[in-house]
């Protein structure tokens, strides 16, 4: 038997009008809405979903590791395994 990670990406999807001079400062009122909770996105605004699966590998090892995921600025999470001695 393998291990796989199966990552699912959902993807919401909203239109809003605004009236602007510019396309910059259109799409730069309906950021600063949406980082203001005007616009909220729910399962109403669903478009698609995507599965993608990374190779397969061995199972880890039980017992001393610990499943993590590590978080790299403007990086998606990704799993790690650490297998550092702790103390009980």
């Amino acid at each position: 038997m393998k291990e796989f990670d199966v990552t699912i990406t959902e993807t919401l999807e909203k239109t809003v009008s605004v009236t602007a001079t510019s396309k910059e400062e259109a799409e730069e009122k309906v950021r600063q809405g949406y980082f203001d909770s005007e616009y909220v996105l729910d399962a109403d605004n669903f478009t698609q979903v995507d599965f993608q699966t990374s190779e397969g590998r061995e199972p880890a090892r039980k017992g001393n590791m610990i499943g993590v995921l590590l978080v790299k600025p403007g990086e998606f999470p990704q799993p790690f395994l650490d297998s550092t001695e702790r103390e009980a």
